[in-house]
């Protein structure tokens, strides 16, 4: 029993159509992990930006205490050298 050529080119035709549409599966499948780990990638990126956002405003805080401080030391030292005899 032999196989003709119609048969053949038959049968890879049938393989191409099938390797094809696994090929298609695979990216769609990429497409859809690449989508979401862009989405991971937003999502951890917008979180870092909002923990900077909250160190700088810590910072803010740090700075404006410094400044009390160093005011109040300015202040404490002035008013000593006044009273010194």
């Amino acid at each position: 029993m032999s196989i003709t050529d119609a048969e053949r080119i038959s049968k890879l035709e049938g393989r191409v159509e099938e390797l094809s549409k696994r090929i298609d599966d695979l990216r769609n499948d990429m497409n859809h992990r690449f989508g979401e780990l862009r989405n991971e990638m937003n999502n951890r990126f917008e979180d870092m930006n909002h923990r900077f956002e909250d160190t700088n405003h810590r910072i803010a805080i740090v700075q404006w205490e410094v400044r009390i401080w160093f005011l109040v030391l300015m202040a404490l030292i002035t008013i000593l050298t006044f009273l010194k005899p």
